[in-house]
């Protein structure tokens, strides 16, 4: 499948100075691509969130998007605080 056009994309990882960029559609991975970390927007690191454009299927431009990153985060944590509790809950 070749993409084009504006996605949603998050740093899965950064391994060797090479970050795997997950790309999303519809809530869904789509594909992954390699970046040199140090090309990667400044404040993005694992976890980011980024604006990513595809022009087939190669990323032309990176923006990192730290409103969306904190709140997917936060969501998560809230998440995690959850199953903990109700794990710890269980065991009472």
């Amino acid at each position: 499948m070749i993409l084009n056009g504006q996605y949603t994309a998050t740093v899965d990882r950064i391994t060797e100075g090479i970050a795997a960029v997950l790309i999303e559609s519809d809530g869904y991975t789509v594909a992954q691509h390699e970046v040199d970390a140090a090309d990667l927007p400044n404040g993005a690191g694992e976890g980011a969130v980024l604006s990513v454009t595809l022009v087939d299927s190669s990323i032309t431009d990176l923006e990192y998007q730290p409103s969306e990153t904190d709140r997917r985060q936060k969501e998560a944590q809230e998440r995690f605080d959850s199953l903990s509790t109700r794990l710890s809950e269980n065991q009472s």
